[in-house]
């Protein structure tokens, strides 16, 4: 199971010292995507789904190009983690539980499970190797365009 960033109240509850507020880097998803992806891959039978596109490109490059992604990610991983603003000192969950009720939702924004009829991306086994034979179909085929106009 690859999961992007999910929206829960995980960053409230953690330790910060950092200096600065804490954020999920990259886009967000509410928790109802993770769990839906969950169950597609227990009851479908799929041995690795992908969610969203924000944790499809990273594996892509990585296979592909490993350096470039650890570049990446040493420019901007640390501070794409890092929202606007001051830290509060506030309590967190690390010697003893918080007070209060928690559900599964923290204070982001994410992308429902269906946000105006869209479902988002998960990409299965199958899904993947369609995916993949669509883009070597069509780089071939522009590779047979581009030397037919050379020869001409």
């Amino acid at each position: 199971m690859h999961l992007p960033s999910i929206n829960t109240p995980r960053l409230g509850w953690s330790r910060n010292r950092s200096g600065h507020v804490l954020k999920p880097s990259g886009r967000i998803y509410e928790p109802e995507v993770a769990a839906h992806a969950i169950c597609q891959a227990v009851l479908g039978h799929h041995r690795d789904i992908w969610v969203g596109a924000s944790s499809i490109l990273p594996s892509l490059i990585s296979g592909l190009a490993p350096s470039l992604r650890d570049r990446f990610l040493a420019k901007k991983g640390l501070s794409g983690q890092f929202a606007s603003g001051q830290v509060d000192n506030e309590p967190d969950g690390l010697h003893e539980t918080l007070p209060g009720a928690y559900a599964a939702h923290g204070p982001y924004e994410g992308i429902p499970l269906r946000d105006q009829g869209r479902k988002p991306l998960l990409l299965t086994i199958p899904r993947r190797i369609g995916l993949g034979a669509t883009l070597l179909l069509l780089g071939g085929a522009l590779f047979a365009l581009a030397s037919a106009r050379r020869k001409s």
